[in-house]
């Protein structure tokens, strides 16, 4: 199967995105981070489209992944905040599967 092409999130620091996964409130893609020379993972809420994402329910994900940060077997976030187009994300470890 073909890698889907890049696209471009809106978000500093981060380049070649490429489409994950997808859910109902957000899309999720692995993106390059050149100045740390890792792959994160990206979960972009509304879809690209910051009407359709709720701010509660980003601010929500946000206080639960920051309580349980730093425990096993959790992802680090590294950070969070809003696209160029005001969509708003969370910058995850990407673990790629096997």
């Amino acid at each position: 199967m073909d890698e889907p092409e890049p696209v471009v999130l809106g978000i500093k620091g981060l380049v070649d995105a490429v489409e994950i996964g997808r859910g109902g409130f957000a899309v999720v893609y692995r993106a390059y981070q050149p100045a740390f020379e890792r792959f994160v993972a990206v979960k972009v809420f509304g879809n690209l489209d910051a009407r359709q994402a709720p701010p509660a329910i980003f601010q929500r994900e946000c206080r639960a992944i920051g309580r349980i940060s730093g425990r096993a077997n959790i992802l680090t976030v590294y950070e969070a905040g809003a696209t160029d187009s005001g969509s708003p994300f969370i910058v995850m470890a990407y673990i790629a599967h096997g």
